[in-house]
Parts: structure tokens; C-alpha cells; sequence
């Protein structure tokens, strides 16, 4: 009998208290430590899992929460991430690496006033967190504020002078802002800092051929694909020197890597485009915008290249199409307009070409040159009169 009222009562426990209890080492630090465990080998679900779990048994573990951020960060879970680093800081409001953290998120999410404002805040809790500054330099950096981007490398230069990044991404703005000795000079420490930093050198590449020094830009790019022979933009940048130096085959070598590279750059269907085109391979050329238009289709001057060629080949409706449509991506492209009217006489009808001319000119300075080549088409002006604009030194020319 009192065996059977102690199993009754056992029955009863279990019927009021169904929550098994805690298998040993089954605690929020266990977890945590596991959870951690599983972030470094990159086993994303698996960490989020015991870092959940360790959460649910104490849901005050800021580093649980951090982990976890970190991980879903890593994940793609930008939202995610951002959730979780702001759990911390109001655990914790002090923390700085929690408004650094979520600061990188939120500018991997596009929302740079948050990632700037996040970071400002853990410069102010800490005044020497270099990486704050660096990520709120590469926010104002991307919402175009060089100034600002250029300052905050320069302070974590002052905090770290051997941040070999720091001096790389000040070079970068100071190039966008065309400092280009600036640029160079920095490119120049951070290759100085690490001499197999291929990033620095294609920086440095870029300012060089900016400057006209296009044996040096080849060095440089050459370097940087003995470094990293994958890189596109230094195939590109490479082949732009070459390019402009009248190297038109070793030019095209250089595009056509970057676009087995990067099959969706458009630039370099569009640079290798015209290399073609100068060389004389015109349905090469055609192709190649072809691409470049299909990839980026608001590029004006491409059209109005591939619409040059067309009307070479006597293709004189294709040549409208593309100069028409490069005239309403800018109608202030006065050769785009004259190519227009000369497909549209050459398809024989000079009088409507004429008309067309006459409306997509109106407000035109016709003053500088082409204009005097549009007057003299709309029959406003004498051949002298053009002869003497061609020749005349001090007339604006941008040819083509």
C-alpha cells in the first residue's frame, strides 16, 4: 500500500511540475561558450541556436546578445544583428562596441546617418576607438562628405600611424576630392606599410593616370596583379593606360580579363568597346556596347558611340535610335545632336533632320564650339565663317 500512494504521489509531482529539470553544464554560460565556439567556425545556425538558448535561460547575457549579433551579421541578417546590438546597449548603454557593432550594420543596411550617429556616440564614450572612426569615415564617405571621411582616417592615423587601411582610404577620398598628389602620397605609406597591398596600388594607379603618368599607372597596376591576379579593376585600370598610350591590343588583353573577372562590368565591355572601335573592329565595337548598354542602360555616351558606328556602317535608323535615346539621357550633348541630324539626311529627308536639329539646339550655347558646325547645318552661317571658328585658338573645343 504505501508503495502504491508513493508512485500516486510521484504521478502528481510530474503533473504539476512538467518542466524537465537542467541537464548538467546546460547553462547560459554553457551555452555561450558553445555558441561562440560554433561563430568561429563559421557554423552561423548552430551558433545562433546556442546563443538563443542561452539568452532564453538569462536573457540579461549581453555577450550572448553580442555573439549572436555578430553572427547574424555574418549570416546577411543585417535586421537581425542591428536587434540584437541594440538589446545590448540597453543593457548597457555604455557599451561601446555595441554602437560601433550596430553602426556596421547599419551602413552594410544603407542607413549611413544611423551608422554615422552610432558611431559618433562610441567616439564620444571613447575618444581613442579608432574603429569607430574608421567606420564613420567610410559612411561619410559613401554619402559623399569627403571632408568629413578624409578626418576621421586622418584620426585613426594620429591613434594608429601604422593602419595601413587608414592611410588606403584616405587616399581614396583624396582622390575623389582630386588631391591627387594627396592621394598618391598616401597610397604610397600604406604600400610603404604593406608593400603587398594590392588595393594601395590601384589607388595609387588611378591618381597616376589622373595626372597623366600613364607609365606609372602600368607599373602600379601591374604590381597590383602580380598581387592579386584576379582583380578586375586593376586589369581595367591597366588597360586604360595602355589605351591612352596607343597600346590598342594590349588594351583590349586587359578588358577582356576584367570581363572574365567581372562579367557584369560594364565599363570594361564599354572601354573595350571603344579600343575596338579604334582599331577599326566596328562590330566588335558594337557588341561591346551592346553589353555595356544591356548592363548600365543610362550611359548617354555609349549610345551615342554605338549610334557613330551605325551610321558609319550606313545603318541610319539604328544610328537615330541610339542618338535620340542618348539625347533624352542629356540634351545638352550637342555632338549627339549633330550625329542625329547627320543619320537623319543621310536616310534623306535634310529638311525634317534640319527641323530636329534646329529643336534639340535651342538652348545650346552655340557660341563655343560645336555650335558654329550647328549654324552652319541649319544654314546660318557661311563655310568662311566655320573655317574660322575650327581654326580660331581661343574657341572651346571638345572633340571627339
Amino acid at each position: 500500500m504505501r508503495v502504491t500512494c508513493f508512485l500516486r504521489l510521484l504521478v502528481l509531482v510530474a503533473s504539476v511540475s512538467p518542466i524537465p529539470l537542467p541537464v548538467f553544464g546546460q547553462t547560459a554560460a554553457a551555452f555561450l561558450e558553445s555558441g561562440d565556439r560554433k561563430l568561429a567556425a563559421k557554423n552561423y545556425d548552430g551558433a545562433i541556436a546556442d546563443l538563443t538558448r542561452g539568452i532564453e535561460l538569462d536573457p540579461k547575457l549581453a555577450a550572448a546578445y553580442t555573439s549572436r549579433g555578430n553572427a547574424r551579421y555574418d549570416k546577411g541578417d543585417l535586421d537581425g544583428a542591428i536587434a540584437d546590438f541594440t538589446q545590448v546597449i540597453e543593457l548597457d548603454p555604455k557599451d561601446t562596441n555595441a554602437y560601433y557593432n550596430r553602426g556596421v550594420a547599419k551602413r552594410a543596411k544603407g542607413d549611413l546617418d544611423g551608422a554615422i550617429s552610432d558611431s559618433t556616440r562610441g567616439i564620444e564614450l571613447d575618444p581613442k576607438f579608432a574603429q569607430a572612426y574608421y567606420n564613420r569615415g567610410n559612411a561619410r564617405y559613401d554619402k559623399g562628405d569627403l571632408d568629413g571621411a578624409i578626418a576621421d582616417f586622418t584620426q585613426v592615423i594620429e591613434l594608429d600611424p601604422k593602419d595601413t587601411n587608414a592611410y588606403y582610404n584616405r587616399g581614396v577620398a583624396k582622390r575623389a576630392k582630386g588631391d591627387l598628389d594627396g592621394a598618391i602620397a598616401d597610397s604610397t605609406r600604406a604600400i610603404e606599410l604593406d608593400p603587398k597591398s594590392a588595393p594601395a596600388y590601384i589607388n595609387r594607379g588611378v591618381a597616376k593616370r589622373a595626372k597623366g603618368d600613364l607609365d606609372g599607372t602600368i607599373a602600379d597596376s601591374t604590381r597590383a596583379i602580380e598581387l592579386a591576379p584576379k582583380s578586375a579593376p586593376a586589369h581595367t585600370n591597366r588597360g586604360i593606360a595602355r589605351y591612352r598610350k596607343g597600346d590598342l591590343d594590349g588594351a583590349i588583353l586587359d578588358y577582356t580579363r576584367a570581363i572574365e573577372l567581372a562579367p557584369k562590368s560594364a565599363p570594361a565591355y564599354i572601354n573595350r568597346g571603344n579600343a575596338r572601335r579604334v582599331k577599326g573592329d566596328l562590330e566588335g565595337a558594337i557588341a561591346d556596347y551592346t553589353r555595356g548598354i544591356e548592363l548600365n542602360p543610362g550611359r548617354a555616351q555609349t549610345l551615342k558611340a554605338r549610334g557613330s558606328i551605325h551610321f558609319y556602317l550606313g545603318e541610319f535608323a539604328a544610328a537615330q535610335d541610339d542618338l535620340r535615346t542618348a539625347l533624352r539621357s542629356d540634351p545638352t550633348d550637342s555632338y549627339a545632336a549633330i550625329w542625329l541630324y547627320l543619320a537623319q539626311a543621310r536616310d534623306g529627308d535634310d529638311t525634317l533632320a534640319r527641323g530636329e536639329l534646329a529643336k534639340n539646339t535651342t538652348s545650346l550655347n552655340l557660341a563655343v564650339w560645336p555650335g558654329a558646325v550647328i549654324t552652319f547645318y541649319l544654314s546660318r552661317s557661311t563655310d568662311s565663317a566655320l573655317l574660322s571658328s575650327a581654326n580660331n585658338s581661343d574657341t572651346k573645343k571638345d572633340r571627339e
